[in-house]
C-alpha cells in the first residue's frame, strides 16, 4: 500500500484504496446533520421570517365588528365577551333556559288578552290582584291600617305582571325599610331629649325642674292624651316638638308669665299666691325673733326679696 505523507504528517490513504471515501471534505466527520437547514455559521443566509399577524387585540375588534356589521349597539354588546367561543357558550346557556321554559319573553305593548293570560298562567301571575297570596317573612301578617296601601301596591304589581315571589320579596323589603327607619328615628329622639335636657339645665341651672313643672302646669288643662301628641308633634326639621329648645323656652317663658312664683315655689298648689304669703309669713317672724341670725343669712334675705318680687308680679297680672 503506498501511502503519502502531507507536510503536516497526516498519512491519508490513496484514493479507491481501502478506507478511502469519496465524501468530499468536510462532509462526514464534522458532526453536521445533513437533513439540518443550513446555519449562519456555515455561511448560509437564514431563513426568510413569517409574516407578520395582526396582534390579538386587533384579531378581538377584527371579529366583533365583522359579526356587528356597522351595528354599534351590538357590537357594543360583543364587547360583554372576550372571545368567539365565550359568546357562543352565553347562547348555548340562553338558548337553554328559553328551552326549557326558565325564561319566557315578556308580552309586548298592544298584546292580546290571550297572549297576556298566557303568559300570567306560565310565570304563576294570578289572573286577578287578589289572587296574590302575602306571606311576608317571619310570620309577620298585614296590620289593618296598612291593608288599604298593600291592596294598592297589589293592584300595581298585578298590572306588571309581577309575579308572587316578586310581590312577596318587595313587601318585605318595605318592611324591614320601614322597621330600619323607626329604629333610627327612635334613637334620633333619645339623642336629642338628651341633648335638650342638657341645654335646659345649662340655662336655668337649679330651677330646671321648677320651670319643667311650670310648662306641665301651663298645658295642664289639656288631658294626658292631648297633651302628649302635642309634645310628640314633629316640627318641619322632624325633631318632635318636646325635644326642641326654642319651642320649650317659648313655653317656659309663657309659664312663668302666667304663674311667676313657679321657679320660687315648684310644688305651689292650685293657689299660688297663698303658697307666697305664707312663706314670707315664716321669714318675717324669723327676722322678728332673731333679727341677727338673719342679717347674717345672705340666702334667706334673698329669698325674701325674690317672694317680694314674685308677689308684686302676680298682683299685677
Amino acid at each position: 500500500m503506498n501511502d503519502t505523507l502531507p507536510n503536516d504528517g497526516e498519512i491519508k490513504p490513496e484514493a479507491g484504496s481501502p478506507g478511502a471515501s469519496d465524501t468530499p471534505p468536510g462532509a462526514a466527520g464534522s458532526g453536521a446533520d445533513p437533513a439540518s437547514p443550513p446555519s449562519a455559521l456555515d455561511g448560509a443566509a437564514p431563513p426568510a421570517p413569517p409574516p407578520p399577524s395582526d396582534p390579538p387585540a386587533a384579531q378581538d375588534r377584527n371579529w366583533r365588528e365583522e359579526m356587528a356589521g356597522g351595528d354599534q349597539k351590538l357590537l357594543s354588546r360583543l364587547g360583554r365577551y372576550k372571545d368567539p367561543a365565550a359568546l357562543a357558550k352565553a347562547w348555548q346557556e340562553a338558548d337553554r333556559k328559553i328551552n326549557s321554559g326558565e325564561v319566557r319573553p315578556v308580552p309586548k305593548e298592544g298584546a292580546t288578552d290571550e297572549e297576556r293570560a298566557a303568559y300570567r298562567e306560565a310565570m304563576g301571575v294570578p289572573a286577578e290582584p287578589t289572587g296574590y297570596e302575602v306571606a311576608l317573612s317571619g310570620g309577620l301578617s298585614i296590620g289593618e291600617d296598612d291593608q288599604p296601601r298593600v291592596q294598592a301596591f297589589l293592584e300595581a304589581a298585578h298590572g306588571t305582571d309581577m309575579t308572587p315571589a316578586q310581590v312577596n320579596g318587595a313587601l318585605d323589603w318595605y318592611y324591614a325599610e320601614q322597621d330600619n327607619a323607626a329604629a333610627q328615628q327612635a334613637e334620633a329622639d333619645r339623642t336629642a331629649a338628651e341633648e335638650t335636657t342638657v341645654a335646659l339645665r345649662e340655662k336655668y341651672g337649679a330651677d330646671y325642674l321648677a320651670v319643667n313643672n311650670s310648662i306641665k302646669a301651663l298645658l295642664g288643662s289639656a288631658d294626658e292624651a292631648t297633651y302628649m301628641n302635642l309634645m310628640n308633634a314633629r316640627l318641619g326639621d322632624g325633631s318632635m316638638l318636646g325635644n326642641n329648645v326654642a319651642v320649650l323656652d317659648l313655653l317656659a317663658d309663657a309659664a312663668l308669665k302666667a304663674n311667676p312664683i313657679a321657679r320660687l315655689i315648684p310644688n305651689a298648689d292650685s293657689n299660688p299666691a297663698q303658697s307666697v304669703d305664707e312663706e314670707l309669713a315664716e321669714l318675717r317672724k324669723f327676722m322678728q325673733t332673731d333679727r341677727d341670725a338673719y342679717f347674717k343669712d345672705s340666702a334667706k334675705q334673698e329669698r325674701y326679696r325674690s317672694l317680694i318680687d314674685a308677689k308684686s308680679k302676680l298682683e299685677a297680672r
